[in-house]
């Protein structure tokens, strides 16, 4: 064992000396790790930065190469039409000489010539016009694409400097950083180095005007295929360069012209509203005649405007602006869930969303949006009538779907409920369709908080009223009963006795007996009625009630309710063409010994005025089959006198109920 330091003889100020010491080593640490977090950030939004503009020289630069390339080919052919062609000179001087060669004459013994002397403009050569512009043009684009790439090498020396050191502390990093960012600004290096592609641009501009002139003077068809070519490219440059003055959203922004845009838009704001009002007020006119009845039926809705889109956006509404505000923030999450469909990713979008400050009402337009990605279906809807059929939808992302459903409806209701308000919830149609998402038809049961927040619904008369009216408004006809006892299920389960036999009442009294009341007595009797009651539909209320009497088998004390349950069991069950459960649910009993609990339940039924003819019948199957499944082990003995007891109460009863008939009677 190591020795331990013996600290009952320390005085108080050489306790706290240890402590100062660690605190001030966890507070340096600290301190440490903030700058190191701060200098990575830092750097990495300087190096994307820097990174942007670097690529963008690069590729300038491969560009410029290629094009000083052509432009050198068609400067060696056009660069001789400013200097005089010798063979041209050569041919003329010989056909100067052949003339004075053929027009020699004697005369008078002299020989004499009479050809015309050569002209003087042959021998001073001077260059036409046309030669003279196209390599004017031709060779100012090749010095502004040579000078442009020169920059474009010592942008980037500049960027590259700007990263560049070899500080290994974050902090050092940090200031020299703070140093030199100011001089990036000061000197204007990012405008420098937004400038280069537009000196390229108009080196490529005076090549096509050189070439234009070119070509007209090598042959007018020519001349007339290559200017209107060379003048669509104009036009459409110059209007892609300013086309974002008339819509922030427009992506063909240059970086020296993209603050420019910007103030064309504010000076201009009321121009370029005008125009986007003149030009939806003229695109509706065109579309008028094809409108149909139910486009004039909306009235003004038709006046709204189309976000995102010209020109009905708000010129006003830029990146600055939506980097600002969450009105977005729904559509953001929509589009990366339909790029990578990831449960993972699921989970972390549904908490950032939970977290953001999207309204209740678009959590319902979320979960439809991301449960068409993953069922492969952009059109699904809450339908008015009957619940979404999900079973498609894995198990994991029906329950990351559920989950948050279930809380906002919460978050929503439980107000009210802290609050002691008995009035009935006001359902609000976003509120109906959590329930309807709730209540779909997945591969997952209902989410635990949905559970907690309809058992304290249905706790209530008039709210477990009003929750079984929005229900079967959504739900539509019978056939959904069974499916709303299963998803009910673990809320019955959160309830007490009394409670959860009353949602039953309730839920038979809504779908097949209007007119009945809420007892025992009637529930009973529209269940075993086939005409309102379908009989496949029992087996579900018996697997519910079973569901509910296993609950409460730990109770040290039944209540009448639950004996109500097991009655309903064995009346329920007879009429069911399965025979293997009950017999369970009473084995269950027989294991926890209260079996005998459960036989005198049953004797007590009779006296509630239930049909004993059935009840019996129906209790000697389920004796039976628990006798037989006892008989294999050492309870059989407990079962019969459990039997014996429960027909003595039996007939104690008949008797004392002939007795009161006697006595009336007489």
């Amino acid at each position: 064992m190591l020795p331990t330091k013996d600290t009952s003889q320390t005085r108080p100020d050489d306790l706290s000396a240890p402590n100062e010491k660690q605190d001030g080593v966890i507070s340096d640490n600290f301190a440490t790790n903030a700058w190191s977090t701060m200098s990575g950030i830092i750097h990495e939004v300087d190096e994307r930065k820097i990174k942007g503009y670097k690529e963008d020289i690069d590729t300038f630069l491969v560009f410029a190469g290629l094009f000083s390339a052509v432009l050198t080919a068609f400067l060696v052919e056009s660069y001789q039409g400013l200097q005089q062609d010798p063979s041209q000179v050569m041919i003329a001087l010989m056909q100067q000489v052949v003339i004075q060669t053929y027009s020699y004459s004697l005369n008078a013994g002299l020989l004499n010539s009479t050809a015309p002397p050569l002209s003087q403009p042959l021998l001073a050569f001077q260059p036409s016009l046309y030669a003279v512009r196209v390599n004017i043009l031709w060779f100012a684009s090749l010095t502004l694409t040579l000078i442009s790439a020169s920059f474009g090498i010592l942008v980037k020396q500049w960027l590259r400097e700007y990263l560049a050191g070899d500080y290994t502390s974050p902090q050092a990093r940090l200031r020299v950083r703070h140093y030199r960012n100011p001089g990036l600004d000061n000197w204007k290096v990012f405008e420098i180095a937004a400038m280069l592609p537009l000196l390229l641009q108009l080196a490529l501009a005076l090549f096509f005007i050189g070439l234009c002139f070119f070509t007209a003077g090598v042959h007018t068809t020519v001349g007339h295929t290559t200017l209107p070519l060379v003048a669509g490219w104009g036009f459409l440059f110059i209007s892609a360069a300013f086309a974002p003055a008339f819509s922030p959203r427009c992506p063909y922004k240059t970086t020296l012209l993209k603050y420019v845009m910007k103030a064309v838009r504010k000076q201009h704001l009321s121009l370029v509203r005008w125009l986007r009002t003149a030009f939806g007020r003229l695109n509706r006119g065109l579309r008028a005649p094809h409108a149909t009845g139910a486009c004039h039926s909306r009235g003004s809705q038709t006046e709204l405007p189309i976000p995102g889109k010209w020109p009905y956006e708000d010129p006003a509404y830029d990146e600055e602006v939506a980097a600002k505000t969450d009105n977005n923030d729904l559509d953001i999450l929509i589009t990366v869930d339909s790029i990578q469909s990831d449960d993972d990713l699921l989970r972390t979008m549904m908490a950032t969303l939970q977290q953001s400050q999207v309204a209740r009402t678009e959590y319902v337009k979320f979960a439809l949006a991301i449960i068409g990605h993953r069922m492969q279906d952009d059109n699904i809807t809450i339908p008015s009538s009957g619940f979404l059929d999900l079973l498609r939808l894995p198990k994991q992302a029906a329950l990351t779907i559920m989950v948050p459903i279930a809380e906002i409806l919460r978050d929503e209701i439980k107000p009210q409920l802290l609050a002691g308000d008995l009035r009935p919830i006001e359902w609000h149609d976003w509120m109906k369709d959590c329930l309807s998402l709730l209540f779909a038809r997945t591969n997952t049961s209902i989410p635990t908080q949905a559970h907690v927040l309809f058992s304290s619904l249905l706790t209530d008369e008039s709210r477990r009223k009003t929750f079984f009216d929005v229900l079967k408004l959504r739900a539509g006809d019978m056939d959904a009963v069974p499916h709303i006892l299963e998803r009910l299920q673990g809320t019955l389960v959160l309830m007490d006795s009394e409670a959860s036999l009353l949602v039953l009442y309730h839920l038979v009294q809504q779908y097949f007996s209007p007119e009945s009341s809420l007892n025992f007595q009637a529930f009973l009797e529209t269940l075993k009625n086939p005409a309102k009651v379908p009989p496949e539909y029992l087996q579900f209320f018996v697997d519910t009630l079973v569901i509910l009497v296993e609950k409460e088998l730990p109770d040290p004390v039944w209540s009448l309710f639950t004996g109500d349950k097991i009655i309903l069991i064995i009346e329920l069950w007879s009429q069911t063409n399965r025979l293997d459960r009950v017999p369970g649910v009473f084995q269950s009993m027989l294991s926890s010994k209260r079996l005998f609990t459960a036989l005198s339940m049953f004797a007590m039924g009779l006296n509630r005025g239930v049909d004993s003819s059935s009840l019996k019948e129906g209790a000697q199957k389920v004796f039976i089959n628990v006798i037989l499944a006892a008989s294999r082990g050492s309870e059989l003995r407990k079962i019969l006198e459990s039997f014996i007891w429960a027909l003595e109460y039996q007939w104690k009863w008949h008797l004392e109920a002939s007795d009161d008939s006697r006595r009336t009677t007489d």
